[in-house]
């Protein structure tokens, strides 16, 4: 898994760009119908506590890690193209900006490139920004990683049941 963060070229504290690459054993089509379903992201990633459907294509997200706090935001797809593997989403709330995943073929399974540019609206956040900010860029690798081991063993659940 690859994890990259850095500040987006606003400079501002309270903006974050991250960048993580994850192996996924189904093919493209189908690892698209997983992560398109944001309905069932508290299934698989421990982190994402509660979704909430509010829209045909949208759904509120509260998310908590390591740190003490929850972020809850609205997630509004805007791209669902599942013939090129693109997912775009707006984010609205305590983290406003985009996320979006492109699904690669990468042998029989997917190549997934998650990208998220953000700005943190919750205000004990945007206050501690400045002594924060390495506290959340770790807080959110773990919640990386955890995501990717729980989408690994929920896929692991698919490939069973198919074979029985």
């Amino acid at each position: 898994m690859l994890l990259k963060s850095e500040q987006p070229k606003s400079g501002r504290l309270n903006s974050y760009r991250f960048r993580s690459v994850w192996q996924a054993a189904l093919p493209p089509g189908e690892m698209f119908d997983v992560l398109a379903d944001l309905g069932s992201y508290p299934q698989w990633w421990p982190e994402v506590r509660e979704a909430r459907q509010i829209a045909e294509h949208a759904a509120e997200l509260r998310c908590r890690s390591l740190l003490p706090y929850d972020l809850v935001f609205q997630t509004w797809h805007n791209a669902k193209e599942r013939a090129s593997g693109v997912l775009k989403a707006d984010l609205v709330g305590d983290l406003d900006g985009t996320a979006s995943w492109r699904i690669l073929p990468d042998g029989r399974g997917s190549r997934l490139v998650y990208e998220q540019e953000v700005t943190v609206r919750k205000p004990l956040l945007r206050t501690l920004a400045l002594i924060g900010r390495p506290f959340l860029k770790a807080n959110h690798e773990l919640m990386m990683r955890n995501g990717q081991r729980g989408l690994r063993t929920y896929l692991a659940g698919f490939q069973a049941a198919r074979r029985s």
